[in-house]
């Protein structure tokens, strides 16, 4: 436990775990290797399941609201207050938003009383740029510029962010991408392999595609599922795991009915990080033809997996991803590239034995959590 002296970082985001996504996973990520900071995570508390208060090292959690998904409607308010009167009471704090959100806000909210403490940006959307631009009448795109406008540093985790973010007004941008521990998801745990097996009767022959993400439209699962129906045709035992929740699981699910392959695509819901390792171990085939994307962590996670990856020249995937180098590039909402995509990167073993350990090797040399936690160190140093 470190003491009153070190540095406190106040992070104000919308969402930390146990909900699942690559701005959650950062801070935690992030926090735990920062050894020598205090991490206070502010933030909305979204269900009555989870505490209000955690403690844990050096990284301390507040969770505020009802417990409903209206919280983070609230966090701007009562999560600002929080992290006010926090921040007042230290002698050495800095703020952290993470993604221009109801998070941010409350960040924004301490700065304009106490301008005096340093406030750092990270951007992590994975909107299409038309929709942040305008999307709500042109309001998001105006918190866009005013959180950069009042960021001392501010940092992006894909070239496409820092593109927008010089758009917006801001040219000098830091390029911090989201990380992997490579050595974690390179990891076989046999037993626990076979328990997914079992439960969802996966014969050891049978060909596996998973997508590992919110079921949110900007995703594109709905066309993932149109592609799956026609690589069923060539891939009669083949077997779909969508490991996530969300807002579209039950279009999905009807959609999945109404396309007669709702015994073939299994919902598995979401799982807690620690547990996700051995879904992709049962994969053959990893895809999400994501219609929009910040960077995309769980691609990075597949690949570290050694799992060859299915995805979309778009947004921040094109940072990593490099046709029938690093992974398969299939066209956007088209489900026949999309099923071809499949079948090349299950089928064609030349190709395989070429994107799998290629795209490993990358994801080791410039996405370990170890060099990008050193990174946001000197960025909360604001030298």
């Amino acid at each position: 436990m470190l003491d009153r002296q070190s540095p406190l970082i106040i992070v104000c985001t919308t969402a930390y775990l146990p909900y699942i996504g690559g701005a959650e996973l950062a801070i935690y990520e992030i926090a735990k290797r920062s050894t020598d900071l205090r991490f206070l995570i502010v933030t909305s508390r979204l269900s009555r399941h989870v505490p209000r208060h955690e403690l844990a090292g050096n990284i301390e959690v507040r969770r505020v609201g009802l417990g409903l998904s209206f919280d983070k409607w609230l966090l701007p308010f009562l999560g600002g207050f929080v992290a006010l009167r926090r921040a007042r009471r230290e002698k050495k704090v800095l703020l952290w938003g993470m993604m221009v959100s109801q998070g941010t806000l409350a960040a924004l909210f301490v700065k304009s009383l106490l301008p005096r403490i340093p406030f750092v940006l990270t951007l992590q959307e994975g909107d299409a740029p038309e929709y942040l631009q305008k999307g709500r009448g042109g309001l998001i795109w105006f918190f866009w510029k005013q959180a950069l406008k009042h960021a001392d540093k501010v940092t992006a985790i894909s070239k496409y962010l820092q593109g927008l973010a010089s758009e917006a007004g801001k040219g000098d941008v830091h390029l911090v991408p989201n990380g992997v521990d490579v050595d974690f998801f390179s990891k076989r745990d046999e037993a626990a392999i076979q328990k997914i097996r079992e439960k969802y009767h996966i014969d050891k022959n049978d060909i596996v595609v998973l997508s590992v993400s919110r079921l949110v439209v900007k995703n594109g699962l709905a066309d993932l599922i149109r592609a799956f129906v026609i690589f069923l045709r060539t891939h009669p035992g083949a077997k779909l795991l969508l490991v996530g929740d969300g807002g579209e699981r039950s279009r999905l699910e009807i959609l999945a009915k109404n396309e007669g392959v709702a015994d073939r695509v299994i919902f598995v819901g979401a799982i807690a990080p620690r547990d996700i390792v051995p879904y992709f171990h049962v994969a053959h085939v990893f895809a999400r033809p994501s219609l929009s994307e910040g960077l995309g962590i769980s691609f990075l996670e597949a690949m570290a997996a050694g799992v060859p990856v299915v995805a979309t020249g778009v947004g921040g995937i094109v940072d990593f991803v490099t046709d029938e180098k690093t992974a398969v590039v299939v066209k956007m909402g088209d489900a026949q590239s999309i099923a071809e995509g499949l079948s090349r990167a299950a089928d064609d073993n030349e190709l395989r034995a070429r994107i799998i350990p290629n795209a490993r090797t990358m994801v080791k040399s410039f996405y370990s959590w170890e060099t990008i936690a050193l990174q946001m160190r000197e960025i909360f140093t604001l030298k």
